[in-house]
Parts: structure tokens; sequence; C-alpha cells
């Protein structure tokens, strides 16, 4: 319902070994007993290298629902603002233009996302980045347009596997405004005992 960021046990695999990241199970990661293993209270203060991915630039206008965005859009947009490509423990930011939807018309807002999907993941997996954000409600694209029937096939690629946090509805018309690619992404979580996320606004600066 605003801007949070989703901790380590915010998306995990069902069936009959369902688990989390880092081989966690549900029992481990939310006992009944007190916090668990994945809570968002053991994640520390963030203070790393963030970058604009301004997709609405690159688009031509603001993406749509079901729009993926590809590595050749990242690159493209990377090339056109003279940003140098995300590396390890960087945090990246997708500017897709989604945002306006938020108050505005939230049943359109909510009836799906543009995004990312596997192909970006993996890419973004293989520079080891710490953190991807977005102005939609998930970073992955919505509906799915690939892979196995599940519903969030990019957040489990990122955090479950990978330990990547993600960070949704963050207002990066602010960015866009000031003309800023590169800037230092700042953010505390809220040490919530046993939290899969964290509501709060991540700072710029730059």
């Amino acid at each position: 319902a605003g801007t949070y960021l989703e901790g380590l046990g915010h998306t995990g695999t069902g069936g009959e070994d369902p688990r989390f990241f880092n081989g966690f199970t549900p029992e481990e990661v939310a006992p009944e007993d007190g916090p668990g293993e994945a809570g968002v209270e053991h994640l520390k203060p963030i203070f790393t290298r963030g970058i604009l991915i301004d997709m609405v630039t690159v688009n031509g206008g603001p993406m749509e629902a079901g729009q993926e965005i590809t590595v050749a859009n990242i690159e493209k947009a990377l090339d056109w603002f003279g940003v140098n490509e995300p590396g390890n423990g960087d945090a990246v930011v997708f500017h897709t233009g989604w945002g306006r939807h938020w108050i505005a018309d939230n049943d359109t807002y909510l009836s799906g996302a543009p995004g990312i999907g596997l192909e970006v993941a993996e890419w973004l997996i293989e520079r080891e980045v710490a953190l991807v954000a977005t102005d939609a409600w998930t970073v992955g694209v919505q509906p799915v347009n690939e892979g196995p029937e599940r519903d969030f096939p990019v957040s489990l690629a990122l955090t479950q596997k990978h330990g990547i946090l993600l960070h949704d509805n963050v207002e990066s018309e602010r960015l866009i405004d000031a003309e800023i690619s590169e800037f230092a992404y700042i953010f505390a979580p809220m040490p919530i005992r046993g939290a899969t996320g964290s509501p709060g606004v991540p700072l710029a600066v730059y």
C-alpha cells in the first residue's frame, strides 16, 4: 500500500518443500515463538551507488502493463545518459512511468505493471547488484510473459535464489525532473521483528 522494501523472507517457493532465501523453511522464516532467520530486522542500513534506468525516455513514453524491459533497453539507456553499467553492490532503479497511475487510477495501477523479465534478472544477477527498485508495485513484469506458470518468477530469481533486495513504489519522477542518473542510494529498513519487509522511502543524494 505504499513504498516498501521486500526483505529476504518476502518471497519463497510453494509445493511440498517450500523454501525461502538461503534454503529457509517457512517455519524458520516465521516461527511461532519469535523472530525468524530472515526477518527484516537483520538487514543493515543501505548506502550504495544508485543508477536510474529511464525507460520512459528510451520507450518514447510511459510503459504499459505487461511491457517487458530488455537488456537492450537497459544498454540503450545507459549509453544515452553516459552511465556505466551496474556492478557489485549497486542499486538499480527502473523508471517506467507506471507511477503516474498511483492514487489517480488505482484500478489501472493494480491491473498489472511494466517491469523486467528473467532475461534482465539474470543480467543483474551476473553483475552482483544489491538492490533493484521500481516505480511500480512489482519489479517483475505483470502479467508474466515467460517461464513456468508461477506469479513472480523475477522475485524468486532475485531474492529467493540470490538475496537481492527489491524496493517497490519508488517515486523516481523526482530524479527524472532533476535530470539525475547516478546518486547515493540510502535506506534504513525499520527493524520490525520477523517482518518480511519494511515501509519507508529511500533517499537519493547527489
